[in-house]
């Protein structure tokens, strides 16, 4: 692109969006590899087939992008971590089944994954522990199988 294009023709173009910040009245290109951004392009970050985009926004506004496209909420937003974003990892044994269980998360240190498991075998030997997928199951069918 040889002429800078205003922002907001841009902006028109896209029916769904969040904007975040001011964007700049004009780009002067626009971009969808982070390595071919010059200073005052758009960036567009999407998530294609072998490489998710929103991984080189950084990089895309090292190189001068002024303006960033991305799909989804705030790219840039720090992440909550997910349940499965600990190095460590607890499983028991449940007392109904007899066959080893996965705690729902996954822990960032060995002692909290001891800790936990120390709370649900104590639960176990305490005849306290009740399998939190039994919330799940309705009343309806349990008193019917219960007057039946």
């Amino acid at each position: 692109m040889t002429n800078p294009v205003a922002t907001a023709t841009l902006l028109d173009a896209l029916p769904d969006k969040t904007v975040l910040g001011t964007p700049p009245p004009t780009v002067t290109g626009i971009a969808y590899d982070s390595r071919t951004v010059v200073p005052g392009a758009c960036f567009v970050a999407v998530a294609g087939f072998k490489q998710d985009g929103r991984r080189f926004i950084t990089d895309a506004l090292a190189r001068g992008a002024t303006l960033v496209v991305a799909e989804g909420a705030d790219p840039l937003a720090p992440q909550e971590p997910g349940p499965y974003s600990g190095r460590w990892q607890a499983r028991f044994r449940d007392p109904e089944t007899n066959l080893y269980r996965n705690a729902p998360r996954t822990f960032a240190t060995k002692t909290a994954a001891a800790k936990w498991l120390s709370a649900i075998e104590t639960d176990i030997a305490r005849d306290d522990w009740h399998d939190p997928k039994r919330g799940r199951v309705l009343f309806r069918p349990v008193a019917e199988q219960w007057y039946a």
